[in-house]
């Protein structure tokens, strides 16, 4: 069996990883990035996207919500964090508080003209479309 010298090998790795790395795009234009933290709204979604940019961001809020044992009001504070993912195409929000928390992916189908929401949550698991 013939073997090749090291240094060939070598040589021949360090050409594909050089090659690899050439081939390799840069992230898509509309996904978030130092420049444009929360992403931006592709031009090409369909227009029913920007229907949520008002939730693209990081937001403090305060909550009220009715406790469902005793039917008293309760207020929680909470982070609302969203940004456009998928190139642009789609938002995906997360949010925090002490007594929950919850994530969505939002993205609209424009061949069916709906709405499509996943969100799973926790604790007490939960998720859905």
């Amino acid at each position: 069996m013939h073997k090749k010298p090291v240094w060939i090998l070598v040589a021949l790795l360090v050409s594909a990883t050089v090659t690899a790395q050439n081939n390799v795009s840069l992230p898509p234009d509309y996904e978030p990035s130092p420049v444009y933290p929360f992403g931006r709204l592709n031009p090409d979604a369909p227009p029913e996207t920007a229907q949520f940019s008002f939730i693209v961001g990081e937001f403090d809020c305060v909550d009220e919500i009715i406790n469902p044992q005793d039917g008293k009001w309760v207020t929680i504070a909470a982070i609302w964090n969203a940004k456009y993912f998928l190139n642009g195409q789609g938002i995906i929000d997360q949010y925090w508080s002490p007594q929950f928390s919850t994530s969505n992916i939002r993205i609209f189908e424009g061949k069916e003209k709906k709405w499509k929401v996943t969100f799973f949550r926790m604790p007490g698991y939960g998720h859905g479309v």
